[in-house]
């Protein structure tokens, strides 16, 4: 019974959603191979336990395959991308393991598919059918994602304490998180410092760039310049030592493109805003193939939205303000019960 189930990851959001799988695995006594991208950031590696960090599929084939492999959709494909590629018609059951909506299913996934693939839920679950029109509508699984159970009865005020307490946050103004994907990042935080410094009062600014940044350089540079820029209040240039959801705890609001920091703060019933202008808007519709024209806790009212500046000034205004209005939405749509992580384990299980 040596390594029946591979799991394979290699990014931050990804990875969150592989770790409560493999260690529901391993409690039952299953001997679960972990393999990390030789890609991933350290970030990632320092979340994972038991591993091996491996560059091409050949390398882990070279004594044999698994019964069932269970892979993460990171952005850039990877290793168990390229496993499931390679696997493909064989006696091996892949299991592609989404972490936010829409996924890699036209980019990185285009011309490879899964046996099955779980998705958080029936949105998910419209979404893939309509990017793979050739997928069997009963192999998308809906379980949840895995990520969302480490909210399940978890005490948000404990974590935002965390981050005031790590950083020395301020008491006396409202926090603003800033959260960079590698795409049109330093356009989006240009736009918002230009908001923030024009507010009648100040506020403290935490930009959380993508651990990836350094592969984006003249995004890198624009966002340094932005936060030179910034006059109005305190900036906490470097939050390295708290994690994103203390963060996220802590903030008044969460600014983000596209990241999966909308998703997490909906989840936490925290104020949140998608900085949507054209050029954001443009990548992420054709990153989703066409299929997906927000992000979708946005679809959900879980999130606010601005496409402008006029709109970005607006929704900052009301969310410093507290009347966005997004908790209903955020509650009917995210209910927690900490079983995500069982369900795909036991789905996985059963394929042995």
């Amino acid at each position: 019974m040596e390594h029946e189930i591979w799991t394979c990851t290699k990014d931050p959001g990804g990875t969150r959603g592989l770790m409560p799988v493999v260690k529901q695995l391993r409690s039952r006594g299953l001997p679960v191979r972990l393999i990390a991208d030789k890609a991933a950031v350290q970030g990632v590696l320092d979340m994972l336990e038991g591993y091996e960090v491996l560059s091409t599929p050949e390398e882990a084939l070279k004594d044999g395959a698994p019964k069932v492999l269970i892979t993460t959709m990171c952005s850039g494909g990877g290793v168990g991308r390229d496993l499931a590629k390679v696997l493909a018609g064989q006696t091996c059951q892949v299991v592609a393991l989404q972490d936010y909506w829409g996924g890699a299913l036209t980019d990185e996934w285009a011309g490879v598919r899964p046996d099955y693939i779980c998705v958080n839920d029936l949105f998910g679950k419209e979404i893939t059918c309509k990017s793979w029109p050739d997928f069997d509508t009963k192999k998308v699984i809906i379980t949840g994602y895995p990520a969302l159970d480490r909210f399940a009865g978890r005490d948000i005020r404990v974590l935002a304490v965390e981050a005031r307490e790590k950083l020395a946050l301020p008491t006396d103004m409202p926090i603003v998180l800033f959260g960079g994907v590698l795409q049109s990042t330093g356009h989006a935080m240009s736009e918002l410092v230009e908001v923030l410094n024009e507010l009648d009062q100040p506020v403290c600014f935490i930009p959380r760039l993508h651990p990836r940044m350094a592969q984006a350089p003249e995004d890198k540079t624009l966002c340094d310049t932005a936060i030179g820029l910034f006059h109005n209040g305190q900036v906490i240039a470097d939050s390295s030592a708290c994690g994103v959801e203390a963060l996220i705890a802590a903030a008044t609001v969460t600014i983000t493109p596209f990241s999966t920091m909308l998703l997490e703060a909906s989840v936490m019933r925290k104020p949140n805003i998608s900085l949507f202008y054209e050029p954001q808007a443009e990548f992420y519709e054709n990153s989703t193939g066409g299929m997906i024209k927000e992000f979708p806790t946005v679809t959900l009212g879980c999130s606010a939205k601005a496409i402008n500046r006029v709109e970005l000034a607006a929704t900052v205004r009301s969310a410093l303000a507290g009347t966005l209005a997004l908790e209903e939405a955020q509650k009917s749509n995210f209910v927690l019960d900490g079983g995500n992580a069982r369900r795909v384990a036991h789905f996985a299980v059963n394929l042995l």
